[in-house]
C-alpha cells in the first residue's frame, strides 16, 4: 500500500492523535517533532528515525528498515550511543547519511539527542537551578 493511501487512512483515525486547541500532536514512537503530519509521521514512511534516552546514560537511535517491513520483530535497528556529546552528534549524522535517510530529519534528530543529553547532565541542571534561585 502506498504511503499516501496509508496517510489518508491514519490522518483522522489514529490512537496516537492528541488535540490541543487548534493544534494536533502525535504520540507515535518514531515521531521526532511530535507533530501530526505526514512528513513527521513515525508509522507511514518506509524509513523512520526514533531517539530515546537510555536508562544508564546516552541515547538509543532506532531506525526502521524498509526491507524488513513484513517482519515486525526485526523491523527496527536499535543503536546505543553513549560517547561524549560531539561524538554522538557526529555519529548520528554519519549513520543517517550513510543509510540515505531523509536529510531534513537529520538536524531534527540531532536536536532531539541534544535535549536528552542535556537533561542527563547533572551539572547543567544544578547550574540551571542556581540561576533560578538568584533571579528570585
Amino acid at each position: 500500500m502506498s504511503q499516501d493511501v496509508q496517510w489518508s487512512i491514519l490522518r483522522r483515525n489514529s490512537k496516537f492523535i492528541v488535540q490541543s486547541g487548534k493544534f494536533r500532536f502525535s504520540k507515535e514512537p518514531n515521531n521526532l517533532t511530535n507533530k501530526h503530519s505526514q512528513k513527521f509521521s513515525g508509522s507511514v514512511p518506509r524509513k523512520t528515525i526514533g531517539i530515546k534516552p537510555h536508562s544508564e546514560g546516552g541515547i538509543v537511535l532506532s531506525l526502521k528498515r524498509p526491507k524488513h517491513s513484513k517482519r515486525p520483530k526485526t523491523m527496527h535497528t536499535r543503536i546505543r550511543l553513549n560517547k561524549n556529546r560531539r561524538a554522538v552528534y557526529k555519529s548520528i549524522r554519519k549513520i543517517l547519511k550513510k543509510r540515505h535517510y531523509r536529510p531534513r530529519l537529520t538536524e531534527t534528530a540531532v536536536r532531539r539527542a541534544c535535549v536528552y543529553l542535556t537533561s542527563q547532565n547533572a551539572g547543567f541542571l544544578k547550574k540551571l537551578n542556581k540561576r533560578k534561585r538568584i533571579e528570585k
